[in-house]
């Protein structure tokens, strides 16, 4: 079975639904949902999976001219997004993990909106199109301080 993996280092940012809203010369206008910061997070976090998935493809295809990894292939996408911890989560005055902390991140952003973002990213890379993705595995756990990101496993399935 064909298969790369990488692993992005960096806040996860979810890519949310867009919106539509009418133009003042009765046109159309999609719209981002969701807030400028969330924008602004969601190009850092764009920028960290192409170079990431770039840098994973450029060494598996070592001594071959550059193209995209998985031609028009079902693939399976693994992921484990590995989020950041709040601060209430550690011990104020001895800055340890508290034992009752949960292992996963329940809260938002959901699965499914980092997924999208991170699929989007993978296009033109990896792959050519994120519809070839036909099997999802998907854990959201929170990170060690500083390890922030995602590990992914993308597989050919026969």
């Amino acid at each position: 079975m064909r298969a790369i993996e990488f692993t992005v280092l960096g806040t996860p940012a979810p890519k949310g639904s867009r919106r539509g809203m009418a133009r003042a010369d009765g046109k159309g206008a999609s719209l981002p949902g969701g807030s400028r910061a969330n924008e602004m997070d969601l190009v850092d976090w764009s920028r960290a999976v192409r170079v990431a998935a770039t840098e994973a493809v450029r060494i598996a295809l070592a001594g071959e001219p550059t193209r995209i990894f998985f031609p028009a292939v079902p693939l399976r996408l693994k992921l484990i997004f590995r989020m950041k911890r709040p601060m209430g989560h550690f011990n104020k005055k001895t800055g340890e993990l508290k034992p009752n902390a949960p292992k996963f991140c329940i809260t938002p952003p959901d699965s499914s909106k980092l997924i999208r973002a991170t699929e989007d990213d993978l296009q033109g890379i990896v792959m050519l199109n994120d519809s070839h993705f036909v099997e999802h595995f998907v854990r959201k756990p929170y990170a060690e301080p500083g390890k922030e990101g995602a590990w992914i496993r993308i597989e050919e399935l026969t």
